[in-house]
């Protein structure tokens, strides 16, 4: 049933992030609203079975030099790390070229110093939530854990590579450390003895996803956030500044003084009606959770080469990784599930990875990533009654809270905490 009264703020899309902004915009003080098509944390959500990882050290953006020459080696290759389906679809070689476009040097380089202040602007802020939800609710009600996250390289190309990555990062305050072989493996005994190196960031950590976003729904109502679920948006109105603007839904026109488009990689047909253009693809992963795990490593391990990432939850261990470009396309291509299972088996070689087995859940979300890869936060200058909060890639989870804290920011009128110039949706115009 949706209140008869129009909120002040109208958020579309209740993921990770559209509930961080609920939270944060309600605690102001402002009555929100959030129209969600599905239901909160359910297995349709990108939340639900994501790595769950608070990870700093993924400040140098997907799109940075070599990545193409590197892609364009996988590109027709349907069980790589990264594989684009029907390249030709309506959009994506317009996304490409603008993706090559991003990837030099400069732009990389701009690209970082930016991430690198709203990711640890985000981690301190789930490191303040997470000691505050111990303390209040007891335990670790979302299963949040500060163990930094390990990566282990077969070969010393590969660690070669990742290093020069590290650098980069470092220089915007992201500390790492370099790892022997032996230390790697001092770390993580189970894994091959053909283990080159590794690197550890400590200022890394992880969490349950989902429990993460039932979390946050849960102090959103708290704060007296409407969430009306099952529920589509069909046409926005954004309205006139200082008028009301308004959302046509399923369930009929929901009125209200601001809208967010927080759809993830829905985002687009959302803000279409708009006249707005998001040039935002779905990258599409895919995730093994074992709740009888055949190896349980002590925190999180990116595997290297395998180009795979294995997490510890308080219900098992899940393995996940690959992006793909197949549109808004829901259908799982188990020949890549596979290819994951064996590029952990060649990495943890005494485990035995089944994507068969009764324990294992396979899942598959739609990350919403623009061609340079960094979020989109901000008004759009054509209307002024409206925040987009989208294109947060493989880092919703991480940039959630400084996402909300921002989105509340500019609601409220108030300067945010963090640059949002390198995050304008007017920088495709």
């Amino acid at each position: 049933m949706i209140d008869d009264r129009s909120p002040d703020v109208l958020i579309v899309g209740g993921g990770v992030i559209g509930m961080s902004c609920a939270w944060r915009v309600a605690r102001q003080g402002a009555r929100v609203t959030v129209v969600e098509s599905a239901t909160i944390g359910d297995r349709l959500a990108c939340s639900y079975g994501n790595q769950g990882l608070v990870c700093p050290s993924h400040a140098v953006p997907v799109a940075a030099p070599g990545v193409v020459a590197q892609g364009l080696r996988w590109l027709f290759d349907p069980t790589g790390p990264l594989y684009i389906r029907r390249p030709w679809r309506a959009g994506v070689l317009r996304w490409l070229w603008r993706f090559a476009r991003a990837s030099t040097p400069a732009r990389a380089e701009a690209g970082t110093a930016a991430m690198a202040e709203l990711l640890l602007r985000s981690a301190g802020l789930h490191a303040r939530m997470a000691g505050a939800a111990a303390a209040s609710d007891g335990g670790r009600p979302y299963g949040y854990a500060a163990d930094g996250v390990l990566y282990a390289f077969l070969t010393q190309e590969g660690l070669r590579h990742h290093l020069e990555e590290s650098r980069q990062a470092a220089r915007y305050g992201i500390p790492f450390q370099q790892l022997t072989g032996d230390q790697v493996r001092q770390m993580e005994p189970a894994l091959s003895p053909r283990v080159a190196g590794g690197v550890l960031y400590p200022g890394d950590a992880h969490l349950d996803s989902r429990s993460f976003v039932r979390w946050l729904h849960a102090q959103a109502i708290d704060a007296g956030v409407q969430v009306v679920e099952q529920t589509d948006v069909i046409r926005l109105q954004p309205g006139r500044p200082g008028g009301h603007a308004s959302a046509l839904t399923s369930r009929g026109e929901i009125g209200a003084g601001q809208i967010v488009i927080a759809a993830g990689a829905w985002s687009p047909r959302v803000a279409a009606g708009l006249g707005l253009r998001l040039p935002v693809q779905a990258a599409k992963g895919y995730s093994i959770t074992f709740s009888r795990p055949p190896w349980r490593p002590r925190r999180p391990v990116n595997l290297g080469e395998a180009r795979a990432v294995a997490t510890p939850l308080p219900h098992g261990v899940r393995i996940g990784g690959t992006l793909e470009l197949a549109g808004l396309d829901r259908s799982i291509a188990l020949r890549r599930v596979q290819a994951i299972l064996d590029g952990a088996g060649r990495v943890v070689p005494g485990a035995r990875f089944d994507a068969g087995s009764a324990d294992a859940e396979v899942w598959h979300g739609l990350r919403p990533l623009a061609p340079d890869a960094l979020p989109i936060i901000g008004r759009p200058r054509a209307h002024p009654n409206l925040v987009l909060a989208t294109a947060h890639g493989m880092l919703g989870v991480s940039l959630a809270p400084a996402t909300g804290e921002a989105v509340a920011a500019l609601i409220a009128g108030n300067r945010p905490a963090v640059d949002l110039r390198p995050y304008s949706p007017d920088r495709f115009a």
